[in-house]
């Protein structure tokens, strides 16, 4: 589900900013509750570039804001309460005037680690710097290990905190990590191994200069400077030292600031900042399998990706960090996931640095734990810092054994994808079958951080339903995170008894000239649905699409008149909006007839009037929904702002287009989706029912991750359903650029189905095809025909010439007796042959049709 978007301009929101001198920050820091119970009241807070400390999704942000900001917020016409009017003040007396309300200062922090290394001087290694800050401090790393200064072949793993100068707390984390690892070896035995089999680095403090600001100006603690302290050319200070990455840096406005004052400011390029650039040359000089950066604060594990960036908001490792992120969570009860998707959106954070960056180095799992729920904030109270400190120790240590797992290697081959050649040896649909011999190219791609060169792989499978008849293949080189094809083939069979949507598993054994060797494994699927159409429903409708051996081809009718199309703009001037527009034509749908259908701006269309606009999608057939729905791209679209929506009759072709032309989500807003819906007249394009045919095609699709596609009737509750929130039925295509699905009831010449509804017992022991009945016929005659097994079964029409004038049944069925009705509508009088083919099985009966 997306929201459309706010009536809020975002010209006008830059106007006032300019004009109102809103980041002038004068007053006490407060923090405010804003509700933001749909989606779309998010976008102009968040491209603001206010403070956003947490959040709950659809419900509310809370902001950290001064008065002048408080007073924008209201203005706009949001609802605001404050729920602490000064927070630095607030965490003071809360901590009981402790020095640094009970944290320890960055000297105190250094010194430690100094002492530190004094009394273990043969598992760490001396603190050293990896850089200076703005203002000249050092930036501390220490190393514990068994032999701290050998880069031993180990596993590594990187910890740091305080990248905001306001989150003391993963200060605290660090430190008593490090005592522990340390006070403990020895004595522990699983600390001991830790020890003796990791390198683990720390950096107690990222940011000095922000933290000792917050030092000086609040020495009792709750200071509330987060940025560092560069003095930038507007005169204010800072730049958030967690938007300063060159991945995605600067990706939009949403989740980080062109603004220097703001709070999470990115600075004028990427790596401007020499905190930054330290801790990547750091990064660059090691191949740390995981990295953990403390924050607070909200309660939650986060990962990559921070924006919706392909594909479409989650990494090729989504499972993994699932995965650890479940375990971790039994321990500190967090919530977990990309940041885009549970809180807030970020560009240029140093997460997705680590993990998507491998022109520098190798790829690193990285998290973000934002420690501490909202009654804790910033500066936790002196009596809650052991249970925050305590909750997260057994996740770091998980983390610390997890790093074997996960150290990144130069090459690393995984199988992505394989194309099924079955032409000469099958029944040529693209997919696997029984009884074929087919050739098989698979594409392999490196997740590793060096290009592979020299690779050759054998294929194998211990299936006894395969028979592998060429197993060796080689490929051309690979670099780092792309793919290839293997120059040539592999070769192998299926048995003819396999069964129907078995699931066979492959491996590929590559080499490759550096050294490196590994097993691709794999599925692929004998009889895949994906080969059949979805359906048919209740009423007869089926969902064909590319791959179906019946299939619709793609083939785009570009009718918006921005970039030269023939057709006539609709124009949407507010978002959730539905526009009733004539048929040129009348399009029977489900049976019932409409000569109007309604456009709705959130990509679906109605047949007849609705003042429906709904933008939060559901699955389809559903009652919530409105009736008669044709669903291409149901979700919150903005066509109001982005792309536009257009309509077209070709009187020559008899089609009625409506096509959706770049239109933007609205979450997020650069998702941009092109797609189309073509009704055809029913009196051109005739089916047996007398229904029209409906085809959608995708020219451009960013992200189909909260969407629905499919049809229903005007009960709805009879349907197709192809796509609901990632939910992608077996039968269909993915939704992706180039893709054409086609609804119909069966058309003239087409046979129409009935399935025996006699039980599993009504399985007949040969193949056998009946004579049909009538016979003679005019027009409509029923055949039969009987499977002792599934089979991939072709009917046949032939004239008494031998030519073949239809074929119209070509797909799998499973044992049983089947019954068909065949229409001739469109055959001349005569008399006809039906020629069944099943397996090894084929037989032949006359038909004679007079009219």
């Amino acid at each position: 589900m997306r929201r459309s978007l706010t009536v809020f301009s975002v010209t006008a929101l830059a106007l006032i900013l300019c004009g109102t001198g809103l980041w002038a920050q004068v007053g006490p820091y407060m923090l405010v509750r804003v509700e933001v119970n749909q989606e779309v009241k998010v976008i102009p807070l968040l491209e603001l570039g206010l403070d956003i400390a947490d959040g709950v999704k659809g419900q509310y942000l809370d902001i950290v804001c001064h008065p002048g900001e408080l007073d924008m917020i209201r203005d706009l016409g949001y609802s605001a309460e404050v729920l602490i009017a000064d927070m630095e003040r607030f965490y003071a007396e809360r901590s009981g005037s402790r020095d640094m309300g009970g944290f320890r200062t960055y000297s105190e922090a250094i010194h430690e680690i100094f002492d530190i290394h004094a009394n273990h001087p043969d598992i760490t290694t001396e603190p050293f710097s990896i850089g200076q800050s703005i203002e000249g401090w050092e930036l501390y790393v220490i190393k514990v290990s068994d032999n701290p200064t050998i880069d031993e072949d180990e596993p590594e793993i990187f910890f740091n905190a305080l990248i905001h100068a306001r989150e003391p707390i993963g200060l605290t984390i660090v430190m008593e990590l490090i005592n522990r690892l340390t006070d403990r070896y020895g004595i522990d035995p699983r600390i001991t191994y830790l020890v003796d089999n990791r390198e683990i680095f720390f950096l107690p403090v990222f940011n000095p200069d922000g933290y000792i600001y917050n030092e000086h100006t609040n020495p009792n603690g709750g200071g509330m400077w987060r940025k560092n302290r560069r003095l930038n050319p507007d005169g204010s200070y800072g730049v958030d030292l967690n938007r300063n990455w060159s991945f995605n840096w600067g990706y939009n406005n949403l989740g980080s600031s062109p603004i220097p004052s703001a709070g999470n400011y990115r600075g004028t390029a990427p790596f401007s900042e020499p905190e930054t650039e330290a801790f990547r040359q750091f990064c660059n000089s090691h191949h740390f399998a995981i990295t953990l950066n403390f924050h607070s604060y909200s309660n939650k594990m986060l990962y990559s990706w921070s924006i919706p960036y392909e594909p479409w908001g989650y990494t090729l490792d989504d499972p993994t960090f699932q995965n650890l992120s479940q375990i971790m969570s039994q321990w500190n009860h967090y919530e977990y996931g990309p940041p885009w998707e549970i809180l807030y959106q970020v560009n240029g954070d140093a997460c997705d640095w680590q993990y998507g960056e491998k022109r520098e180095k190798p790829r690193i799992l990285g998290w973000v734990f934002e420690v501490g729920s909202s009654s804790v904030g910033f500066w936790p109270p002196p009596r809650v810092i052991p249970r925050l400190v305590e909750e997260n120790m057994e996740p770091c240590f998980f983390l610390i054994e997890q790093a074997k797992n996960y150290i990144p290697t130069p090459v690393m081959l995984s199988y992505i994808s394989g194309e099924i050649d079955d032409e000469a040896g099958g029944n040529g649909n693209g997919g696997l079958d029984p009884g074929e011999n087919v050739l098989f190219t698979p594409t392999l791609r490196n997740t590793g951080w060096r290009t592979s060169t020299g690779i050759s792989a054998v294929l194998i499978c211990a299936d006894p339903n395969i028979g592998i008849t060429s197993n060796t293949a080689t490929f051309p080189n690979i670099a780092p995170d792309t793919s290839a094809a293997s120059n040539f083939p592999y070769a192998f069979s299926v048995s003819a008894s396999c069964p129907l949507e078995y699931t066979v598993n492959f491996g590929l054994i590559w080499s490759c000239n550096e050294g490196y060797s590994d097993t691709a494994f794999f599925d692929l699927i004998v009889g895949d649905p994906l080969f059949e159409p979805l359906g048919p429903d209740a009423y007869g409708y089926f969902a064909y699409d590319i791959y179906d051996e019946t299939g619709p081809d793609f083939n785009w009718i570009e009718v918006d008149p921005v970039v030269g199309g023939p057709g006539t703009l609709i124009n949407f001037t507010q978002s959730d909006q539905t526009v009733r527009i004539p048929l040129p034509f009348s399009f029977q749908y489900y049976g019932r007839s409409d000569t109007v259908i309604s456009v709705c701006s959130n990509g679906w269309i109605a047949m007849g009037s609705t003042e429906l606009a709904g933008y939060y999608n559901f699955p389809i057939p559903d009652l919530s929904g409105p009736p008669a729905m044709i669903a291409p791209f149901w979700d919150g679209l903005s066509p109001h702002q982005t792309g536009n929506v257009a309509y077209y009759y070709d009187p020559v072709e008899h089609y009625f287009v409506v096509e959706f032309d770049s239109v933007g989500q609205q979450i997020p807003p650069s998702a941009l989706e092109t797609f189309e819906v073509i009704f055809y007249d029913p009196d051109h394009y005739p089916t047996l029912t007398g229904d029209g045919q409906i085809l959608f095609q995708y020219k451009q699709v960013s992200d189909p991750t909260s969407n629905t596609v499919g049809i229903e009737d005007h009960t709805e509750t009879i349907g197709l359903q192809v796509l609901y929130n990632r939910e992608l039925d077996p039968h269909m295509a993915p939704l992706e650029p180039n893709l054409a699905i086609l609804f119909s009831t069966p058309t003239s010449g087409e046979l129409l189905e009935e399935w025996f509804a006699a039980g599993e017992e009504a399985v007949p022991d040969d193949y056998s095809l009946g004579q049909n009945y009538p016979n003679p016929f005019n027009s409509m005659t029923t055949i039969s025909f009987g499977l002792p097994q599934a089979a991939y079964v072709t009917l046949k029409i032939y004239d008494i010439a031998g030519r073949l004038v239809e074929s119209p049944l070509r797909g799998w069925r499973d044992a049983g007796y089947h019954e068909v009705r065949f229409d001739g509508t469109g055959l001349a009088s005569g008399v006809y042959l039906c020629r069944i083919e099943a397996r090894d099985y084929a037989a032949v009966r006359k038909m004679v049709l007079m009219k």
